[in-house]
């Protein structure tokens, strides 16, 4: 796109918006011109432009805009309440409004981002609310609102950074409600959402359905030979569907999704070379979240090997860089190479090397940290989804042993992208169970934030606790946090140099991103916890454990209380063999201890 034509495009929404700031409480005298910015979307010559049109509108602030004018209609129930308010001027701006968020959202990233900033996710719920299915038909302007409501909240869930914002307002237990309804558009667009915004019970329960697996793989293979056009119509695609089922699998069931009996057949139509590169990455990333659950990999290795040939022979010469990269993890879960090709790696931890594992999705917030790390003469290793590549030619395994070999240090950058990032994923357990011997700091990327699943186990051991604004509002703060940050560093460093007692992976730093963090970092399991779990203080888990004859453990679960337990009890039902490792290379238990330890926190109900 040239200048002149990005140009004319800023001036043009940009006085659109403006005319429409100017009558944002009394949205119907604009309504021609929430038209005008609507028809935008569906005009031809505007099709490589959407996501940049997206962008104008988070820079002219039109998503606080929206919210206000949302306020205002939603107050007047969008003229729904009879079927002739349909050609009233409060229904057409109501439609403009909502098909403006609907359309842009899903086209620009940047305008999601401002959209969920603005509070909208407050004003869908209210819409769920306001119209619930039993009272929608397929005739009435109810109908329309509901699927624009879910179109946009399906938009916003899948950006990772929104995602958290989904548990302020109810939000699963809204659209739960729809999962039924007797619409396939509703019916899918609600088991996307629910995909995203699940938390770990939630996702278990979602996967332990089989009529939701059942559906969300009949409508991927029905979604596959259609184009990208037809999104407008039915609103969601199939690579929208397989990114789904990959949420899903990072926490729920793998192995329920993965034995549905057209899920394999689906996979396999969307790896083809034929098929779009957008169907096949999304393919590859679902194949390396399922092959981190030991039934659903068995499962594909015994059952469907086909689909592992399929990614070695992508492997092969591959130019896209994200597919690449999905399907290096997939294979390297599949392949089971990790201990074989790390354990060789014994070379010597160098002064000032750090090991950065983060999701490039949180780029823009780790970037600043790092250039100013290596200004102060840090060799800064590796972001998980770009360099591994780039560094060793062949076996990219190969350069993250090297990597995590030659640091002193491991920082991982946790957020919720993170914690469903198949890559970083990867480099967090390799650290976790081959290289235990490094210091490893923890920089939240969100706050409030708790890490749940895999990554609340990992963080759930014995930690020191660092809190102090890395993201301030002006660069006196981000000053302030980049000095305790390196002087946090310089100790670890002199500890090293000096031979005394070098402290290791469990004895985690973690770092918050907010001012306000004044109260304990810890990953707790927030739903379907028991009565007995949930009462149970730190003190409580250390008499379970000697009362359970693991005296000698209690040292190293002196920061594990009820809820923490909980989590490794619902480890043991999902990944029984993560939680073994994670048993003996965590909390140092010999093979007795993990046996009396799994059958004592099976019967603890």
């Amino acid at each position: 796109m040239d200048g002149k034509t990005e140009q004319h495009i800023q001036k043009l929404i940009g006085g659109l918006v403006e005319e429409i700031r100017e009558h944002v409480s009394n949205p119907e005298k604009k309504s021609s011109t929430l038209s005008s910015l609507n028809d935008t979307y569906y005009d031809k010559k505007y099709l490589p432009c959407r996501e940049l049109i997206g962008n104008t509108l988070s820079d002219c602030n039109y998503s606080e805009y929206a919210f206000i004018m949302l306020q205002v209609l939603q107050k007047k129930r969008y003229a729904c309440s009879n079927m002739f308010n349909a050609l009233s001027n409060t229904w057409k701006t109501s439609k403009y409004v909502m098909n403006i968020i609907w359309n842009y959202s899903n086209a620009s990233r940047e305008f999601a981002c401002d959209l969920a900033k603005a509070n909208i996710i407050m004003l869908m719920c209210e819409n769920l609310k306001m119209f619930p299915p039993e009272s929608i038909k397929k005739s009435d302007n109810e109908y329309w609102i509901t699927i624009a409501t879910l179109a946009i909240m399906t938009n916003l869930a899948r950006i990772d950074q929104i995602r958290c914002k989904f548990g302020e307002h109810g939000s699963f237990e809204l659209v739960m409600k729809f999962k039924n309804y007797d619409d396939n558009y509703i019916k899918v667009l609600s088991l996307i959402t629910l995909a995203y915004i699940s938390n770990v019970p939630q996702s278990q329960t979602m996967t332990n359905d089989k009529e939701v697996i059942k559906t969300i793989i009949h409508w991927m293979n029905l979604s596959i030979d259609r184009d990208k056009t037809h999104r407008i119509k039915e609103g969601f695609t199939a690579d929208e569907l397989a990114d789904a089922l990959s949420q899903l699998a990072v926490d729920g069931y793998a192995e329920n999704i993965i034995m549905d009996r057209l899920a394999p057949k689906a996979l396999k139509r969307m790896l083809k070379k034929s098929a779009p590169i957008e169907y096949r990455i999304s393919a590859a990333k679902c194949l390396s979240n399922l092959a981190f659950h030991t039934k659903a990999k068995d499962y594909i290795l015994k059952e469907n090997q086909e689909l592992v040939s399929m990614l070695e022979e992508m492997e092969k010469g591959q130019s896209n860089a994200e597919l690449l990269k999905h399907v290096n993890d997939a294979l390297y879960n599949f392949r089971d190479r990790g201990e074989e090709s790390i354990a060789l790696k014994t070379e010597k931890a160098k002064p000032r090397h750090v090991f950065v594992n983060y999701y490039t999705g949180d780029a823009d917030k780790v970037n600043k940290i790092w250039n100013n790390l290596e200004i102060e003469g840090y060799n800064v290793l590796f972001d998980p989804d770009n360099t591994i590549e780039k560094v060793v030619q062949g076996d990219p395994l190969e350069a993250l042993a090297e990597s995590l070999a030659r640091a002193t240090i491991v920082v991982m950058c946790v957020s919720e992208g993170f914690r469903s990032n198949a890559r970083a994923r990867l480099i967090a357990n390799y650290t976790v169970r081959f290289y235990k011997d490094k210091r490893v700091i923890v920089i939240y990327l969100q706050w409030p934030y708790d890490a749940e699943g895999w990554l609340g186990l990992i963080l759930c051991g014995p930690c020191k606790e660092l809190k102090f604004d890395f993201m301030g509002s002006d660069e006196i703060d981000f000053s302030r946090g980049m000095e305790t940050f390196l002087r946090e560093l310089t100790e670890i460093e002199g500890n090293t140099e000096e031979n005394s007692h070098f402290p290791s992976l469990n004895k985690v730093s973690k770092i918050t991103t907010s001012s306000v963090a004044c109260q304990t970092i810890s990953p707790v399991l927030k739903a379907d916890i028991t009565e007995s779990y949930s009462k149970m203080k730190k003190r409580h888990v250390e008499m379970w454990l000697i009362t359970n004859g693991l005296p000698e453990c209690a040292e190293n679960f002196k920061e594990i209380d009820g809820r923490k337990l909980w989590e490794l009890k619902c480890m043991n039902t999902i990944a029984p063999h993560f939680l073994a490792l994670i048993l003996k290379d965590y909390f140092e238990m010999d093979d007795i201890q993990i046996s009396k330890f799994i059958d004592a926190i099976t019967d603890l109900n």
